[in-house]
């Protein structure tokens, strides 16, 4: 008990202030790291001149440094990845706008690791993405027509779904006038497509303007016309169940 007690007066006693030996200013008491050996308890040097002191260090001894943490973590694997998984959960946003930065800085870095790893994993890699298709049937089919628009070199390529664009027109096919069935899906003759009223070889832009809904049907028969009724979002046929090959489109008068 005396020695607890002569140990609060002690540091009762010690000033509110203390000169930092690397920056050469006195600072209070809380800018120094504790250190038991020390007269006063203190690091002689502030956190600030510690920190500077030790990242100059590492660099120095950036080798012997990796070294040592590679034998810690191959000695310790579980606290290594307990410490991992708390440093990316306590800066998560950091790490994340950290590697986006760095793959800006490297595309050709990016390509060649995700090359590497396609070429090991090649069997993993069709499988994902197999289940990827399945899952997102609708993902491929939007990134296609994008390629496609931007390989025609017509300006703006947005990015949106076909399922927007159904959306929007309420259902109804911008061809014949008649309500698609969502639900249907393709080769159904009647099944949704997305048609660009100016066709891309025409030189229409992939745009939600140049764009509406239509029956696969009336999207065959319409092809890449260019008339006054496809151009008015009327042109003049029925929707049927039947093959799509034996229709034969209609010409505007």
């Amino acid at each position: 008990m005396d020695d607890g007690k002569s140990e609060a007066a002690e540091n009762d006693t010690q000033p509110a202030e203390k000169y930092c030996t690397g920056c050469e200013r006195t600072l209070p008491r809380s800018a120094f790291n504790r250190q038991a050996r020390a007269r006063d308890g203190l690091q002689w040097r502030c956190r600030e001149c510690e920190h500077a002191a030790g990242a100059e260090r590492r660099k120095k001894n950036r080798d012997a440094e990796l070294e040592r943490n590679r034998r810690w973590r191959a000695a310790n694997p579980e606290r290594a990845r307990a410490a991992t998984n708390r440093q990316y959960a306590g800066n998560a946003v950091n790490r994340r706008a950290s590697s986006q930065r760095w793959r800006e800085r490297n595309p050709e870095k990016v390509k060649a690791t995700f090359a590497s790893w396609r070429e090991t994993n090649a069997d993993h890699d069709r499988a994902r993405n197999r289940a990827y298709r399945l899952q997102n049937p609708e993902t491929p089919r939007e990134n296609a027509r994008r390629r496609r628009a931007r390989q025609a070199g017509n300006g703006e390529v947005e990015v949106f779904t076909r399922r927007e664009i159904g959306d929007r027109d309420n259902w109804v096919c911008g061809i014949c006038g008649l309500t698609i069935d969502p639900a249907l899906s393709w080769p159904d003759p009647q099944s949704q497509s997305l048609d660009h009223i100016i066709a891309l070889t025409r030189g229409g832009g992939h745009t939600r303007a140049n764009c509406r809904i239509a029956h696969l049907v009336c999207n065959m028969r319409k092809g890449n016309r260019q008339t006054p009724a496809a151009l008015a979002c009327r042109i003049p046929v029925t929707p049927s169940p039947i093959w799509l090959g034996v229709f034969s489109y209609p010409e505007a008068e």
